[in-house]
């Protein structure tokens, strides 16, 4: 009896553990305010075929800098986006210098399709930035993959 509630219990721990995290419906409303501003930048950008668009660099610029955990959630979800060549390197280091706890937040992007709730923005769920940070941080490559100098 003792070895069917061991075994039970390990087949309930297996599943358990199997199980997939739920995925959010959308972006919170926090990471969506940080998101936004580069989204509307970008798409005004885009109709004029501007990538050096003064307002989108800035945009782009304070979501890249900022260290708050509403704005590194806000990168990650960046990366459903084309952002223009000038700042795929720089989006993607911006995440792999988030560090490790990077990792669960890619993972989610990448599991699952996470929109904003109040963008129409064109956004490409399989693009490449997110595999290429999260290999860089498993590699712990960091500083070798993000040297601009």
């Amino acid at each position: 009896m003792k070895e069917f509630f061991a075994i039970l219990l390990l087949a309930f721990a297996a599943v358990a553990q199997a199980a997939p995290a739920t995925c959010p419906k959308s972006i919170s409303p926090a990471v969506e305010a940080k998101l936004l501003p580069v989204l509307n930048a970008r798409d005004a950008a885009m109709r004029h075929n501007d990538w050096l668009d003064p307002q989108y660099e800035n945009a782009i610029e304070t979501l890249l800098q900022a260290k708050d955990d509403a704005s590194s959630e806000a990168r990650v979800a960046l990366m459903d986006y084309t952002v223009g060549d000038a700042y795929d390197q720089e989006l993607v280091c911006a995440v792999a210098f988030g560090g490790k706890r990077m990792i669960p937040l890619l993972e989610r992007y990448a599991r699952c399709d996470i929109a904003p709730a109040h963008s129409t923005s064109t956004r490409d769920h399989a693009a490449p930035l997110r595999g290429l940070a999260l290999k860089i941080l498993t590699q712990g490559s960091t500083s070798e993959s993000c040297n601009f100098d």
